[in-house]
């Protein structure tokens, strides 16, 4: 069965066709790449709280983290991440917590320093 659509034959192009799909291709490859630089700034503050994970830890209080409020700066692609497995537990320092709350902004004109700082996060006690 033969397809509808009309076969393309690069070789009877002209050299004026081949220039304006060059340009198209290294433009939409520009944008691409500029896409993919802003999806890796760091422009998200995420606040959360954590606190100790009484199921994984068997009830054992000092198998828990204590309760804390912590920071971290996010790019959009972490965030993403972060989001898939923020329902999961995790361990600090061989104890057992989960996050209770989080709150995502976008960083504002107070919070610029953030994106200089070779962290990225802090804590809140």
């Amino acid at each position: 069965m033969k397809s509808n659509r009309q076969e393309y034959n690069y070789q009877n192009t002209t050299n004026e066709e081949q220039a304006e799909r060059s340009k198209r291709w290294k433009k939409g490859l520009k944008e691409l790449r500029e896409r993919h630089e802003r999806w890796n700034e760091k422009e998200y503050i995420v606040w959360m709280n954590t606190a100790g994970n009484s199921v994984c830890s068997s009830g054992d209080i000092k198998k828990e983290i204590s309760p804390q409020r912590h920071w971290h700066a996010f790019s959009l692609n972490e965030l993403i991440d972060f989001l898939n497995n923020v329902q999961k537990g995790f361990t600090q320092a061989g104890k057992y917590g989960m996050y209770t709350k989080i709150d995502i902004t976008p960083i504002d004109e107070e919070w610029e320093w953030v994106k200089t700082d070779p962290r990225y996060s802090g804590s809140v006690t």
